[in-house]
């Protein structure tokens, strides 16, 4: 009911150019359905800066997206700036290095229950 679409691209590598730069290469972005919401409060001021509106939080099963989601994996998600038309359609016609991706996962952090998991603005 109150999940929303959210297209999720797995890291797969990280590759060094000739110049010795570090390329990121990611897998097709997945469809997922989860309940995430904008974050705001004292803490998260403290932690992430004045740019709050630019931070995503999602809590979610423990059990069943454990390793399925990880740092540095690039997200799709609706934050008000796209139709849910226009993110399907920017996740899928994406490049292995999700340069269309407007978030990326900041933090992973299991609890008992639930693992929360911070998607930061790129």
């Amino acid at each position: 009911m109150w999940e929303k679409e959210i297209w999720i691209a797995k890291r797969k590598s990280i590759e060094t150019n000739s110049d010795g730069w570090q390329i990121e290469i990611f897998d097709k972005p997945k469809k997922y359905y989860l309940n995430y919401q904008p974050v705001s409060g004292m803490t998260s001021y403290l932690q992430y800066g004045e740019k709050i509106t630019d931070v995503y939080r999602a809590f979610v099963d423990r059990t069943y997206y454990q390793g399925v989601i990880n740092v540095g994996d690039r997200v799709y998600l609706n934050d008000g700036l796209i139709s849910e038309d226009e993110l399907r359609k920017l996740a899928e016609s994406d490049n292995k290095y999700c340069e269309n991706a407007n978030y990326v996962v900041k933090s992973v952090l299991p609890q008992n229950y639930k693992t929360k998991i911070d998607f930061i603005k790129r």
